[in-house]
């Protein structure tokens, strides 16, 4: 039997009464320890006789396993078989049979036999009554099926079901198994209508929707780089599924709104499609070609299945955007819109659609000196897609607060008309917020930069104010002021050379406390795996050195500073920041050295579009007398976004009538 392997040691035995005139046959053949693709079935039995050719010929089989058994016991009439008129409708023609059988603890594995797609079938299926019967080309189906323990993987999708029990109903047309539910590995369900179809037993091929609970989650998918690596993980919504087509070249198409635990992979680096995915066969002409045969010319039969998904996207779906894998340059968050992913059997891959970032960050990579800075999201950037997964159009904000530096190198030659006071501040570390801004293709997109300065104030706030609007007018100096800030975590002076032992000192320090931070964050995850209220904990470590130079002596002054930081996110609409840093200390004794300055964040969605939003804030800064103080604050932001002023204006106008 094509593809599939039997196993077993047979017996035929055949008699006749009258070998010349072909009267009193029968037959009896025996197959002991009957085994299919590795399956043993047991000891099958199938004895049959007729009074001659030109009448019925009467049979039994029966399959007898340890814990399985199969009967099926019937006539069938030969195409020798004289016609008579019978008061059973087609009974008496030639061609045509009617068996029933009966059947307990079958195992499912069989159907791996004929469809390739489901992996490791397992369960049973028990029946009393099932009646197959009709002309040879067109035979009859009814009975009823009996499901127990079924559970079975869906290749395309990598996810496992399960049918713990139910019933299926046998037709001329179909295998239905409408009414029934089938369960996810996290033990959610849907209903499912439909089943396997049918022509009397000819051209199979599936009509089988599945539809969640009313706004109840379902896993739908959960694939890796080596299933998909185009477009892969975990995939958990409300909606339906619907399979549609024949096994050879079928359809998936879905409808669904994301939920918590929905996870996805676009990798924009190394992203190849197996030959094997594509389904295309040539078996039978590559071994002409070999064989030095003239091959026929003939289309060749794409095989697989077409997917196409229309997601609507909620603040739970977490999506990553991988620029480069091996250096770590990862844009992700969670995001709000919908799209539309087609994958088809000819290896054809498109997005559209158009998608908000509500929260996330972007894991910028200096890939020449090796140093990894995570840039938070802002809320509100877009990625546009409009065919080529790799070609959407995106526009996203994103800011870095992992810096704090003295402004001393930065405003050096405005200090000389500044007073003593603010001399003594600017040597002092201040945060410095570094934005920036990706646009253009998602692939190759533009990226441009700029800092501001939250937390100073007078004299000290204009200098340093009047330097940037400068600095903003030449971008490679801008872009200079940033390299520094990343990689050397200070200001780089006008002109100046940049310290070799900063930046070696710097760099390494960035590859290990990067490294152990990816380290403890995996470790921590694994641990709290099992907190549902947890949706993931994220852990930075840092350590910078910087110098500045006195613009009276030039002479170079050092320090140095541990940081640290913990993010953790409870479900999807609270998140903790907790920071701290510690001054070493060095040669630049106006820092606070040996100082710890600590900070605390939380940030709470107050509504599940996350357009309201409360933060709270507490921190310890750096002041002129070499101290701590301490600053404590709470706001609270409200987002909604608008087309155009006339929308602004409309909404506005509902508002006010609505008081």
């Amino acid at each position: 039997i094509e593809k599939h392997t039997l196993h077993g040691i047979a017996h035929l035995d055949v008699q006749a009464d009258n070998i010349f005139k072909m009267e009193g046959l029968s037959t009896l053949f025996t197959i002991n320890d009957l085994t299919v693709n590795g399956d043993n079935y047991g000891l099958l039995h199938l004895r049959a006789k007729a009074l001659s050719i030109k009448e019925r010929v009467d049979a039994d089989l029966s399959l007898a396993g340890d814990t399985t058994s199969l009967h099926v016991k019937g006539f069938l009439n030969l195409p020798t078989y004289k016609e008579k008129k019978l008061t059973v409708k087609g009974a008496g023609r030639k061609n045509y049979f009617d068996f029933q059988a009966d059947f307990n603890k079958i195992p499912v594995s069989i159907i791996s036999y004929f469809v390739p797609a489901v992996l490791n079938p397992k369960g049973s299926i028990s029946a009393k009554g099932v009646r197959v019967y009709g002309p040879f080309n067109r035979p009859e189906v009814e009975g009823k099926v009996r499901v127990s323990g079924i559970s079975f993987k869906v290749k395309p999708i990598q996810t496992t079901y399960r049918v713990p029990r139910g019933e299926v109903t046998l037709t001329s047309t179909a295998i239905d198994a409408t009414g029934n539910f089938v369960y996810d590995r996290f033990n959610n369900k849907a209903l499912l209508n439909g089943g396997l179809v049918h022509d009397h037993l000819k051209n199979f091929g599936l009509n089988l929707t599945i539809s969640t609970e009313k706004n109840r989650p379902f896993l739908g998918l959960q694939t890796t780089p080596e299933d998909n690596p185009v477009f892969y993980g975990t995939a958990i919504g409300t909606g339906w599924a619907r399979f549609t087509g024949t096994f050879q070249q079928s359809e998936l198409e879905v409808k669904a709104r994301s939920m918590p635990g929905t996870h996805m992979y676009l990798p924009l680096t190394g992203s190849t499609i197996d030959e094997e995915n594509r389904f295309i066969r040539f078996t039978e002409e590559e071994r002409k070609k070999e064989e030095g045969q003239t091959p026929t010319v003939e289309t060749p039969e794409l095989r697989g299945l077409n997917m196409y998904f229309d997601i609507d996207l909620t603040p739970d779906a977490y999506m990553e955007v991988i620029f480069d894998r091996a250096w770590g340059d990862v844009l992700r968050g969670a995001v709000r819109g919908n799209i539309k992913v087609d994958f088809e059997r000819n290896g054809n891959f498109e997005m559209f659609g158009n998608t908000n970032v509500v929260n996330g960050d972007y894991l910028f990579t200096l890939m020449n000196v090796g140093v990894n800075k995570s840039f938070t999201v802002e809320s509100g950037g877009t990625v546009v897609w409009s065919g080529d997964p790799y070609n959407a159009d995106i526009d996203i904000d994103a800011i870095y607060t992992g810096v704090d530096a003295p402004v001393f190198s930065f405003i050096q030659e405005y200090l000389s008309v500044a007073s003593a006071n603010t001399r003594d501040l600017a040597r002092n570390p201040t945060p410095v917020l570094l934005k920036m801004n990706l646009s253009g293709k998602l692939l190759t997109p533009d990226i441009k930069f700029d800092f501001i300065f939250p937390e100073l104030n007078g004299e000290l706030k204009s200098l340093a104010e009047n330097k940037l609007r400068t600095v903003r007018q030449d971008e490679n100096e801008l872009n200079r002021q940033v390299f520094g800030l990343l990689v050397l975590g200070q200001f780089l002076p006008s002109g100046a050379t940049i310290q070799a032992g900063d930046v070696g000192f710097n760099t390494l320090s960035e590859m290990l406390s990067n490294q152990l931070s990816i380290f403890v964050t995996e470790w921590i995850n694994e641990l709290v795996a099992g907190i549902d209220i947890i949706k993931g904990i994220d852990v930075n470590f840092s350590v910078n050195r910087f110098t500045t130079e006195d613009i009276n002596t030039e002479d170079l002054t050092r320090a140095s500073e541990l940081g640290g930081r913990v993010k953790v996110v409870f479900s999807d609409r609270i998140a903790v920041n907790v920071g701290t840093e510690y001054d070493i200390g060095g040669s630049l004794t106006t820092i606070n050295s040996g100082q710890w300055a600590g900070e605390f964040e939380v940030e709470w969605a107050l509504t599940k579009d996350h357009r309201l939003i409360f933060k709270g804030y507490h921190s310890r800064d750096p002041d002129v007398t070499g101290g701590r103080r301490n600053k404590t604050g709470a706001k609270i932001l409200f987002r909604k976004e608008f087309d155009s002023i006339g929308e602004l204006l409309e909404w506005a106008k509902k508002k006010k009538k609505k008081k």
